[in-house]
């Protein structure tokens, strides 16, 4: 498959401009690597658009084709990027299906993607991954934490939620 051709078949699933199913999403993935299977690394460029947009079940097909699932931490951390309560619900299924997935870093993984989150204003995200083994007061290399998060999403979205669940939760 062509870099193009590959670029085309991620905006197919991620964007759905005509309103596909994730049935027909799936079954297109299917009839193209019918014609020429897709390589593990292919697969594995296919998980992008499926985890940010919160694209349960094409991700679970997705995943289901990959042997060996590498770069968990970036996949997860994309899964959070950007502001989307719509889809929040979603998301937080995604992260389970990824959280199968972690062994020796799992505890630097979901702090990370925890951050992320919160820089983001996405609370019910970061509840999900302290739950799960996030640690509320890590801070990350750019001596980022919760707090500093929250304050920016305040002052950004307007949105104080983060900041009412470390001040509920210290």
């Amino acid at each position: 498959m062509s870099e193009q051709e590959l670029k085309n078949l991620q905006i197919y699933i991620g964007k759905r401009n005509q309103n596909q199913t994730d049935e027909q999403v799936i079954d297109h993935i299917k009839k193209i690597n019918d014609e020429t299977p897709l390589t593990q690394e292919e697969w594995h460029k296919l998980i992008f658009p499926s985890c940010n947009n919160g694209q349960v079940e094409i991700l679970k097909f997705v995943l289901s084709h990959i042997q060996s699932l590498n770069n968990v931490k970036e996949y997860m951390i994309h899964t959070v990027y950007g502001r989307n309560e719509n889809i929040n619900e979603n998301r937080i299924v995604v992260l389970k299906e990824f959280i199968k997935y972690l062994t020796d870093n799992k505890e630097e993984c979901l702090n990370e993607t925890m951050i992320n989150a919160g820089w983001f204003g996405e609370t019910e995200i970061v509840k999900f991954l302290i739950k799960n083994g996030a640690n509320k007061g890590y801070k990350n290399q750019n001596d980022l934490g919760l707090l500093e998060c929250s304050e920016r999403v305040e002052k950004q979205f307007k949105d104080s939620s983060l900041k009412e669940f470390l001040k509920n939760n210290q």
